[in-house]
This record gives structure tokens, sequence and C-alpha cells, in this order.
């Protein structure tokens, strides 16, 4: 049974919704964005180095392409832990947006549904994933820009 909300009841719940509204624009954001990074990544990473190996080095069955292999390796696997990051980070704003609705029907009275706490869990799986993918993808990002360096100085 919702209770009578007071003025400042109102106003929490406006605040609460106006949160909401920029948790949406935060995702709609990520989405414009995702697209860009996996861009530049690609670009910078696989498509530059290619270029610039093919019209730089002459590669001959004496030249040692482990390192620039693994710069190769580096760069793709550092896409797909950002493409995994958003995945998580979409997950993790989905998850705050329904827990904050809840908070809403708290404040309104309302009786909570059941696994709130299940919820609160994922909310906090989400954010912690999306934080370690990003970090994982910055090492392989430089993992990537290391050896290709490495490359570099052995066959120039």
């Amino acid at each position: 049974m919702a209770k009578k909300l007071s003025k400042a009841d109102f106003e929490f719940i406006e605040r609460l919704e106006n949160w909401i509204q920029s948790r949406k624009e935060d995702n709609n954001y990520a989405l414009e964005q995702f697209d860009k990074l996996v861009v530049y990544l690609s670009s910078g990473g696989l498509v530059l180095t290619t270029g610039f190996v093919t019209s730089i080095i002459t590669i001959t069955n004496q030249t040692k392409t482990l390192t620039l292999k693994l710069s190769w390796i580096g760069f793709t696997i550092s896409l797909i832990f950002i493409l995994l990051s958003q995945l998580t980070s979409l997950n993790a704003n989905k998850a705050e947006i329904k827990r904050t609705r809840q908070d809403i029907d708290e404040v309104k009275g309302v009786d909570l549904p059941r696994g709130r706490k299940l919820l609160i869990f994922r909310l906090k799986v989400f954010n912690f994933s999306t934080k370690l993918l990003n970090n994982l993808s910055l090492l392989c990002l430089l993992s990537g820009i290391v050896l290709f360096v490495l490359f570099m100085i052995k066959n120039i």
C-alpha cells in the first residue's frame, strides 16, 4: 500500500528520475562512442602497423616476425576486451536504472520485488568487470605498441 508523499519525497523522486535520464543519455553516448573506439584502435593498431611494415620493411624468410605477430594479437585482444567492456558497462547502467526505480518505489512505500540483493550483486559484478576489461584492454594495447616497436628496432 502506497504512503502519502511529502514535498521532500517528491523532490527526491524527481532527482532520481533526472539521474535515470542522465544514465540513459550516458548509455546513448557510450553506444555512439563505441564505433569510434573500435575504428580508432583497429586502424591505429592493425592497419597502421600492417601498412608501415609493408612499406618500410621487406619481409623475407630471415625476418623474425614473432614480435610483429604478437603485437597484432595484442591489438586484436584489446579490441575484444573493449567490446566486452562496452557490453558490461551497458548492463551495469541498465541494472543501476532498475535499482534506482526500486529506490523510487521504496520512497513511495511500494513493496519491493524479491531479488534486490541479486540485482545489487549483478551491478557490482558488471562494474567490476567493466573496470577489469578496460584495464586489460589498455594493457593489451600498450603491449601491442611495445612489441611493434621492438619488431621495428630489430628489423630496421
